[in-house]
């Protein structure tokens, strides 16, 4: 069968004049239209439409996809790679026009999936870091991102909120000597990736060896004059469980400043004192 005959046996005119075409995975007839079916090259001027509708062809790719998951991951992997740019073009501009989506995606899946998000809470620490450590460490790296060197005025205006306090190494201190400012892309770019990982992957776009340098001299000599002393504990605001009030817990820590295990709760933070010193044997 010859293209012309193809094109007659698949294609017709229904009574509004619009041309219509048949799946040949579904068989059935819809407009030859953007809606239902995907263009093979929209550069040209002769559009071409694929033979499958939208429906079958994502039905199809799903299949194939889960058939041999590890060979298209794999492969997907490969592409990023070879084509660094356009991947975080592609994903910057994504993240950019789809902001509140992914907002509203995000608060669903944290109410419907409590258990993981406890796990991934007791997985990603928060850093025990003063005010005025943390302003020294974004004082240090001029208040910029320390990976892509966004301006925290930027951020602000961009995603509408302050830097990210970024743990350097992912299983290492949990204070001030481990910390860098970081924009929400590249924090959420980093994941647990180590620095040298990410600079010789090249995921993040202005990631240069000046900066990389001077993340390095910040966790191994520039925390050094503004780290301060904390007690042998830690005391943390906690909500109460389904309601809108909180409640205070004295924590243990270990030489990394990780909470280890909640020896005392109290209705509010002074509550506690007599706890640390009976504990701790320290003077509040």
């Amino acid at each position: 069968m010859n293209t012309q005959q193809q094109y007659k046996e698949n294609h017709r005119v229904n009574e509004d004049g619009v041309i219509e075409r048949r799946c040949t995975a579904c068989k059935d007839w819809k407009e030859e239209n953007f809606e239902n079916f995907y263009c093979v090259n929209k550069k040209v001027k002769v559009l071409r439409f694929t033979p499958e509708c939208k429906i079958c062809a994502t039905a199809r790719t799903k299949a194939n996809t889960e058939k041999n998951h590890d060979n298209v991951l794999a492969n997907v992997y490969k592409w990023q790679d070879e084509n660094k740019e356009r991947t975080l073009t592609r994903w910057h501009n994504y993240n950019l026009k789809n902001r509140d989506k992914q907002k509203a995606y995000t608060a669903d899946y944290q109410k419907s999936n409590p258990e993981k998000m406890t796990r991934y809470a007791k997985k990603h620490r928060n850093h025990d870091i003063t005010d005025k450590e943390w302003d020294s460490n974004q004082k240090a790296f001029d208040y910029k991102c320390a990976y892509c060197g966004m301006s925290l005025a930027e951020h602000k205006v961009t995603y509408k909120q302050t830097f990210h306090k970024e743990h350097v190494d992912d299983d290492g201190y949990n204070d001030i000597r481990n910390c860098v400012p970081s924009c929400q892309s590249c924090n959420s770019t980093k994941g647990n990736k180590t620095i040298d990982e990410l600079f010789q992957l090249g995921f993040i776009k202005n990631f240069s060896k000046v900066k990389y340098n001077k993340i390095v001299w910040w966790i191994t000599e520039g925390y050094k004059d503004v780290i301060e002393t904390k007690p042998p504990y830690r005391v943390l605001r906690k909500r109460n469980e389904g309601l809108s009030t909180y409640h205070w817990e004295l924590w243990t820590v270990d030489e990394k400043r990780n909470t280890i295990e909640c020896v005392a709760e109290a209705k509010n933070k002074k509550g506690l004192d007599i706890y640390i010193k009976e504990i701790f044997n320290v003077a509040v």
